[in-house]
């Protein structure tokens, strides 16, 4: 107990948990009104039997300190209804010494709550010590409430700062498993393969573990408790053992009861028939072994369900399995055998099954000698389920059929893959089921009838006689006869027909007049023995009538004839349909043929009817014979075509009324003529190419198209009258003109002719594409021109064009330099272009004589002089003159142009063309004294960067901030100006570097020596490293960048003392289009001595 607080009520304090029920004070030995007992030792031992209970340790940990711990060892039991509970010993931890007034409190929680409280004297010194005490309360499934049966202890420390609160001080639940009690099985039960276990004593949240013992142990299952205390399990009794002992035992939590009590059970094996395997298949009279298993030492029986027929006897070995002789003696011709086992003297009859033995199967039908049909019917009986085969006997190999042997054991052929040929005849059976076949069994003889005969023709001759042909059955072994019956009628029977090899007969009755007969066929074959075997009869209705006529045709004239077969004698009738007016004359018969013209002309006609019978003597043949006759109509008539340029014109004759039909070769669509009468036209609305054409005509009447008529004809292109467009009539010209014109035809060869003499001037103009075109004439004669042309294709000449007059004169000089409103520079060259040989006059304004005489035209037409004027604006003009032949010709002066004098553009000297330049830029070169010079850098958009005044020793320089753009490539723009006036720009082509790397080694001030360590950052790409007073000396490698880092070695000794060095990188990230860095000079650093340098080109470079 804690020294430090008053403990002396501690003993009366119950804890406060919700989950704990609630309970009475019963401190004392017993109470008369109370089912918990406290009960000492001694008591104990003379209540209950401690030797099977199960022994456990109950844990506690103080809540705050955790060195501080309790373990309760005690015992428990369940008996007579009631959780018995006994202390053993226990042993506390402690700290700050040894405590000898501690309290270890159990408190039992079932159907009713318990609790043994301690004196204050527990030792707590980590050791353990001897504490008896039992407790019992009576227990049910559940706990009240619904809860764990449980046990728990709750410790109050001794010592300072020991104790717990009233609410704390509670150790692990321990939940007691009762032993659980098996309830449906008792020792020495037979029990089967799966069986079921029931008992009870099981306690909440319990699971219930069943064991088999037998030499070794088997876990049969594991099962949870029923809220009420009971458990089951389906278990199955392993297939090896033949007994064992049965236990069980309850686990709740990390609690495990005791075992229940062992109970001996013997494994019962149900009688089972393995062998023959249901379904199966034997031949009937095989020798056959029944097997199967069973209870060992016991006598099995098998037999027919119901007991009638025994099949087999045997004993059950010791190994369960067991084996009879079959009883082959109660099937001697096979069947279904069904059978069951079971003990003898026990109802264990196992479920029916069954078995085929199968035997030949039984033909029933055709009975021996009768007489059949080809297909039978052929049927007997056999096994269910069996197939039968049906084969012809002494030749298996023709299969008459098969068949399914239905649940009535019958069988019946239905589908004939052969047929049974007339005459004697005998087949053979067999069956099978599964992968059995029986032999085929004895041969079942009899007689098939030949076919019923087929409808045969029956035609009427012109000589008045009846034939009769068809076909019917022929064997080469034996004759086969058609034979008539007259069952109606005055005649006789036609004599008997033998079927011929190709399996066809005919015969004739001679003496049968006009009138109704019925007659009776049939067809037979003999029989081998001196008999026929006949088919079933056929009966005939015969009408003998005057026969329709027969083969009836036409002509295809548009007046047709008509013709057929008729009879001798008979009259024919062509007459309209459903009238008595008649399409051609009426014609007699003779030598069985007619013929007759119609009366008038039809033209084309589409399936026109003529109905057509005969007559003779009072007799009309049966039916109007129907005639359709179509007649196309002709080909149209077609005149040669007209030919009119590319669009020509067609006529020709037709069918009045018809639709003519046009198509050409170049086009497949069908153009529709005009057709007025018996006349057509047609001009087709698109024109022709050029060449050769086809046109076909095709003319439809009476829902038919005629055949096509052709011809061919020639289109060829209209030649056009060309055109002259430029120049204007009366235009003045110089001797070199261009002629331009309009109306040119593609492929033709365009001709200019000199109007006065009829004679070619220039070049031919090959056309490549219709339209305009244009030809150049030099050389011309100054004076009256007039020029007209002509145009040719295919060897056609065209109209010539109209006479276009003109005149040639000498014209005025062309200024290239400068342009009207341009810029020429102080000193400069004048330029132009003129007729070659003659020479350029040039004025100022103002000035009345010329600025500039006699400049020459050279051979190529150009002019040029070198001049030099203020700078200013300016205005002049020019004429140029030419001898021809001692006559001087002058042109007219050109207009006056206006001008700029400006400063020449200034010359940059550097940076050098696609030199790389940093943020701050030196731009220097050469001008003229005076001038302004104005730099700007040209990208996206002009940006001045500087401006200087061109000193006396004529050279220029300014610095340049660039910082303000982003890297990349520009150009440099440098502009001379004085006063107003601009020169041209001079250009010089730049990389900018605007970024600027970092350099971190050596450190500033930092002393060094060889090889040195370089070090610093940038972007992407590759660094130069150089002396800071010569760019071209390195002193290092090319130094790769990657992951923004870079370091290098020095590769030759620097001088000692203090030192730089410059740096500078190429970009290859690509960012912004910057590809180099700007230039970037490191902090000053000392060398305090150097070493051998290391090995360089030529050039110093490493």
């Amino acid at each position: 107990m804690n020294d430090n607080i008053d403990d002396s009520d501690k003993s009366e304090s119950l804890p406060d948990k919700k989950s704990n029920p609630p309970k009475r004070d019963v401190s004392g030995t017993s109470q008369a009104d109370a089912s918990f007992e406290e009960i000492n030792a001694e008591e104990a031992f003379s209540e209950v039997s401690w030797d099977d209970a199960v022994t456990t340790t109950i844990h506690q940990t103080h809540p705050r300190v955790p060195q501080l711990t309790t373990q309760l060892e005690c015992q428990y039991k369940f008996e007579n209804a009631r959780l018995y509970v006994k202390t053993l010993r226990y042993k506390m931890t402690t700290r700050y010494g040894n405590w000898d007034r501690a309290n270890i409190d159990l408190y039992l929680y079932a159907h009713e709550a318990g609790e043994i409280k301690s004196p204050d004297s527990l030792l707590q010194d980590a050791q353990w010590h001897p504490y008896e005490h039992v407790i019992s309360v009576p227990y049910r499934s559940s706990a009240a409430g619904g809860l764990r049966n449980r046990m728990n202890i709750r410790v109050d420390y001794d010592g300072t700062n020991n104790d717990v609160e009233p609410h704390e001080g509670w150790g692990l639940e321990v939940y007691p498993a009762a032993t659980p009690i098996i309830g449906n099985v008792e020792d020495g039960d037979q029990v089967p393969d799966t069986f079921i276990i029931r008992g009870y004593n099981g306690l909440r949240d319990g699971r219930i573990g069943i064991y088999l013992f037998y030499g070794s142990e088997s876990e049969l299952g594991v099962e949870n408790v029923s809220s009420d205390g009971s458990w089951f399990s389906t278990v199955r009794f392993p297939a090896s053992m033949e007994q064992g002992y049965l236990s069980a035992e309850q686990q709740i939590g990390n609690e495990t009861s005791t075992r229940s009590k062992r109970i001996r059970i013997k494994h019962y094996i149900a009688p089972k028939i393995g062998y023959p395997p249901p379904g199966s298949v034997f031949l009937a009279g095989s020798a056959l072994k029944v097997k199967g298993v069973g209870t060992p030492g016991r006598d099995i029986d098998v037999m027919k369900p119901g007991g009638s027929i025994l099949h087999a006897s045997a004993k059950v070995e010791a190994d369960l399995t067991w084996e009879g002789d079959f009883n082959s003696k109660n099937y001697p011709n096979g069947g279904q055998v069904d059978m069951t086992a079971g003990h003898r003297g026990l109802p264990d009859w196992t479920l029916a099954q069954t078995f085929v033995l199968l035997g030949v199967p039984i033909i029933e039908a055709p009975a021996p000698s009768s007489e059949t049909d080809r297909h039978g019917p052929i049927s007997g009986f056999g096994v269910s389920g069996a197939n039968v085969e049906v084969f012809k006997d002494l030749n298996h190999a023709i299969r008459i059929g098969q068949a399914q042997v239905g649940s009535d054991s019958i069988w019946k052929i239905e589908s004939f893959e052969n047929d049974m040929t007339p005459g004697p005849f005998s087949i053979v059976a067999r069956q099978s089921l599964s992968t059995i076949t029986t032999d085929v069994g004895e041969p079942r003889g009899f007689k098939v009838r030949p076919p019923m005969l087929d409808v045969p023709d029956v035609t009427f001759s012109s000589a008045g006689t009846v034939i009769f042909n068809g076909t019917g059955h022929h064997s080469p072994d034996r004759e086969t006869q058609v034979q008539f019956a007259v069952k109606s009628g005055s005649g006789t029977a036609p004599p008997n027909a033998v079927v011929k090899a190709i399996g066809t007969w005919e015969t004739t009755a001679t003496d049968w007049s006009f009138g109704s007969y019925k007659v009776e066929v049939i067809q037979k074959i003999g029989d081998g023995a001196n008999g026929w075997i006949e088919s079933l009869p056929l009966t005939l209705d015969v009408e003998k009538v005057l026969p329709d006529v027969s083969d009836v045709g036409y002509t295809q004239d548009y007046q047709p004839t008509f013709s057929g077969i008729g009879y001798n004698g008979a009259t024919v009738q062509l007459r309209k349909p459903n009238s008595a007016d008649l399409e051609a004359p009426a014609v007699v018969v003779a030598s069985g043929q007619w013929s007759s013209k119609a009366l008038a002309v039809w033209g084309p006609v589409f399936e026109r009817e003529v109905h057509i019978k005969q007559v003779l003597d009072g007799h009309e043949s049966p039916n109007w014979v129907v005639l359709k006759v179509t007649i196309p109509p002709l080909a149209p008539g077609l005149e040669p075509p007209v030919e009119e340029g590319l669009s020509p014109f067609f006529k020709g004759t037709c069918w009045p009324g018809a639709t003519v039909n046009i198509t050409f070769s170049d086009d497949p669509t069908s153009y529709a003529a005009t057709v007025q009468g018996e006349l057509w036209t047609f001009r087709r609305p698109t024109d022709f190419d050029p060449g050769v054409h086809t046109v076909s005509v095709t003319q439809r009447f009476a829902e038919q198209n005629s055949l096509a008529a052709d011809a061919t004809f020639t289109v060829q292109i209209p030649m056009l009258k060309p055109l002259i467009t430029a120049p204007a009539p009366d235009d003045e010209v110089g001797s070199e003109v261009e002629i331009c014109g309009n109306n040119g035809m593609q492929f033709a060869t365009m001709q200019l002719y000199n109007a006065l003499f009829d004679r070619a001037v220039g070049s031919p103009l090959y056309l490549e594409n219709s339209g305009k075109w244009r030809i150049t004439l030099s050389d011309l004669a100054f004076g009256q021109f007039t020029v007209y042309a002509v145009q040719t294709l295919d060897s056609r000449d065209s109209e010539r064009s109209e006479n276009r007059a003109l005149k040639v004169v000498l014209l005025p000089p062309r200024i290239t330099t400068p342009e009207a409103g341009g810029k020429l520079a102080r000193e400069a060259a004048l330029e132009g272009t003129g007729r070659a040989g003659g020479w350029v006059d040039v004025w100022l304004d103002g000035d009345d004589e010329p600025w500039q005489r006699n400049i020459t035209v050279g051979g190529n037409s150009l002019w040029r002089r070198e001049v030099e004027l203020p700078v200013g604006s300016h205005i002049l003009r020019v004429r140029q003159s030419f001898n021809d032949n001692g006559t001087v010709h002058e042109s007219a002066c050109t207009d006056w142009m206006s001008f700029n004098v400006v400063p020449a553009a200034p010359f940059i000297e550097t940076p050098v063309e696609g030199e790389p330049i940093g943020p701050q830029a030196v731009v220097s070169g050469f001008g003229v004294r005076g001038d302004s010079i104005t730099v700007t850098l040209v990208g996206g958009a002009h940006s001045v960067l500087a401006s200087t005044i061109v000193g006396e020793d004529r050279t220029w320089s300014v610095m340049c901030d660039c910082a303000a753009v982003t890297g990349g490539r520009y150009q440099l723009q440098a502009v001379a100006s004085l006063d107003t006036f601009e020169s041209v720009e001079a250009r010089r082509r730049v990389v900018l570097g605007i970024f600027l790397p970092i350099l971190d080694e050596p450190a500033p001030g930092s002393w060094v020596v060889h090889p040195l360590q370089f070090a610093g950052r940038g972007r992407q790409g590759i660094g130069t490293l150089v002396s800071w007073y010569n760019p071209e000396v390195f002193w290092a490698p090319a130094l790769a960048i990657a992951g923004g880092q870079w370091r290098g070695e020095s590769i030759r000794a620097l001088p000692e003392g203090g030192n730089w060095y410059r740096f500078r990188q190429t970009i290859t990230d690509g960012a912004a289009g910057e590809t180099i860095s700007a230039w970037v000079d490191s902090a000053r650093f000392e060398v305090e001595r150097t070493r051998a340098p290391g090995i360089f080109n030529s050039d110093e470079r490493p």
